[in-house]
């Protein structure tokens, strides 16, 4: 039977810049997405700051690894060896995000302890995942740098911001990042496809910021999101 794996990430940086609404993030998507058919728990991998949080979610306990570098290499072999083609892939990063400068090639996404992980190092740990339907959504500042070096057609990438800009708590509800707090709620309103989560969390989203959406093998519409669960 085909399952969706996901994986969540946040790296958190250290302990003062570890803000408690990237576990909100987490939990938010999380809950969402364990309400459709086809998940569960046993298949969601989650890596956060410097790894022993709980996360209780409704249908179980996950006790989150260590979101450096390292731990994020290994889950994802592990994840490519085990995933067939019929199955789905779902990652979620939120947390801080590196600008492309002088040290570094592309942008990147911090793991805990103020480590960063480049775009192109984290695509190239990405080879290999045989999935059909790969979805990638990014939270963090200049995110919008993760799509070029991920694109291919396998997979939708959406960012909270383009390659050179901030993305946002939201000033709404500050427990969330607003692109992500949308994305939720796009879903949870009833979008069918990512690519209709994406326009409709882009047109919720109220911060200064610019989403971005990459699908150039049209997944989007070969993928639908899975409709939700009949309660037992």
């Amino acid at each position: 039977m085909a399952r969706m794996v996901m994986l969540f990430f946040s790296g958190g940086v250290n302990e003062w810049w570890n803000a408690p609404r990237y576990k909100n993030d987490i939990f938010l998507v999380a809950e969402t997405m364990l309400r459709r058919q086809g998940t569960s728990v046993d298949d969601l991998h989650i890596l956060y700051g410097a790894g022993g949080e709980t996360f209780d979610l409704p249908s179980g306990r996950i006790i989150a690894k260590s979101a450096d570098g390292h731990t994020l290499k290994t889950q994802l072999s592990d994840i490519i060896a085990s995933l067939t083609p019929e199955d789905t892939f779902f990652f979620l990063a939120t947390n801080h995000g590196a600008p492309a400068d002088n040290s570094l090639s592309t942008v990147g996404l911090y793991g805990w302890n103020e480590e960063v992980i480049e775009a192109q190092e984290f695509t190239e740990w990405c080879e290999g995942l045989a999935a059909d339907s790969q979805i990638f959504i990014f939270g963090q500042c200049y995110s919008g740098g993760f799509l070029e070096p991920l694109a291919n057609h396998q997979r939708v990438v959406m960012a909270a911001c383009q390659w050179d800009e901030l993305s946002w708590q939201s000033s709404m509800d500050k427990n969330y990042d607003e692109f992500i707090l949308r994305f939720a709620e796009a879903i949870q309103s009833g979008a069918e496809t990512y690519k209709d989560a994406f326009n409709k969390a882009s047109e919720m989203d109220k911060e200064n910021e610019t989403p971005q959406f990459s699908d150039p093998g049209n997944v989007s519409a070969k993928t639908p999101i899975p409709p939700v669960a009949e309660s037992s």
